[in-house]
C-alpha cells in the first residue's frame, strides 16, 4: 500500500504546485484605439484600425505603453511607456478615476465596460479628447 501512497502523493503534490508570482491576464491587458473624438462639441472624430495603435495598461504596476504603427501618430501622448497614478479629477465620476502622468491630468478611465473589452479615456470635462479602445 505504501508503495502505491508515496507515488500518488508526489504526483498530486506536483499538480497542485503553481506559480503565483506571474501576472495574470487581468493585470495586462492590451487595448487597440479605435476612436478618438478630438472636438466632441463639433462630432470630430479620428478612427483608426485594430493594431494601428495599442495601448497596454499594466494595473499592477501602474505603466501605460503605446506603441504605433510607422506613420501614424498617437493622439494625447505619443508612443512610449508612462508610469501613471489614478487621482480624483473634475471628470470623475462613479468608481472611475483620473490619469495622471507626472502632474498633467489626462482624463477620466473609464471601466465600466471592461468585462466586454471596451475601456475609455475621457478628458470632455475640460473639452477635450474621448478616447475609445477595444482588445
Amino acid at each position: 500500500m505504501k508503495k502505491i501512497f508515496l507515488p500518488l502523493l508526489a504526483l498530486f503534490m506536483l499538480v497542485s504546485c503553481n506559480n503565483d508570482d506571474d501576472a495574470t491576464s487581468a493585470d495586462v491587458m492590451t487595448f487597440s484605439l479605435l476612436r478618438d473624438y478630438y472636438a466632441p462639441e463639433q462630432g470630430a472624430s479620428n478612427f483608426y484600425t485594430p493594431n494601428q495603435i495599442l495601448w497596454t495598461f499594466d494595473f499592477t504596476n501602474m505603466t501605460i505603453t503605446i506603441e504605433t504603427q510607422q506613420g501614424i501618430d498617437s493622439p494625447v501622448l505619443p508612443a512610449g511607456s508612462y508610469s501613471y497614478t489614478l487621482v480624483d479629477g473634475q471628470c470623475d465620476y462613479g468608481d472611475n478615476l483620473t490619469v495622471q502622468i507626472d502632474t498633467r491630468q489626462y482624463g477620466a478611465l473609464i471601466l465600466d465596460e471592461l468585462s466586454s473589452g471596451k475601456i475609455s479615456l475621457s478628458q470632455e470635462c475640460y473639452d477635450g479628447n474621448l478616447l475609445f479602445f477595444e482588445n
